[in-house]
């Protein structure tokens, strides 16, 4: 399991049927503890060390983890039998990107545009998901794929928009405090 909040925690509050795991109730985050205790001695670590648990799956050592989707892209180069789970209660999706801040003079304003336009062409696009296995903003990108290959990626072929609105976009953590100190006591054992 990778050992951050957002990880080890939202996802067994998703498998636990949260109604909105980024804002449990009280009974919610109780179950979700419940569920991270039965949960706690299958796994073999908590870890962010994307490199140990790739090892740790090419070697056979384990059969399943949660990871990004350049993990897989890396086993099967490998020719490592390995495939990427959509789980059915939905994927968890999230964003990041690029963004102007205040600080940038008048001078630097051209460069930044000419950054952001490069990010989000199809150009990029295409490397972003052959590389990573990573989704993208320009659409026209995945016309590059076959279904097969987005499906390798872990993305799902055709609508998209579909895709997204199935799975759990990644949002603030309303009660953070409370639930990094719960995981902090299921790692501890406590």
């Amino acid at each position: 399991m990778i050992d951050s909040l957002i990880d080890g925690v939202m996802a067994v509050a998703i498998y636990s049927g949260a109604k909105d795991p980024f804002n449990m109730t009280e009974a919610e985050v109780a179950k979700c503890k419940e569920y991270m205790i039965k949960q706690r001695p299958l796994l073999r670590s908590y870890t962010n060390d994307n490199t140990g648990w790739q090892q740790a799956l090419a070697s056979g050592e384990l059969v399943a983890a949660d990871s990004w989707n350049d993990t897989i892209l890396n086993l099967q180069k490998q020719n490592i039998p390995s495939m990427f789970m959509i789980p059915k209660e939905g994927p968890m999706t999230w964003t990041c990107g690029i963004g102007m801040t205040s600080w940038v003079t008048p001078q630097k304003e051209a460069r930044v545009y000419d950054l952001i336009n490069a990010y989000l062409s199809a150009d990029t696009g295409v490397y972003w998901v052959e590389t990573f296995g990573m989704g993208h903003s320009n659409k026209n990108a995945y016309s590059h794929f076959s279904g097969e290959e987005l499906t390798k990626r872990g993305l799902t072929p055709g609508d998209i928009d579909a895709y997204i609105a199935a799975g759990h976009f990644q949002a603030t953590i309303r009660n953070e405090p409370a639930l990094q100190a719960i995981y902090e006591e299921v790692k501890a054992g406590i």
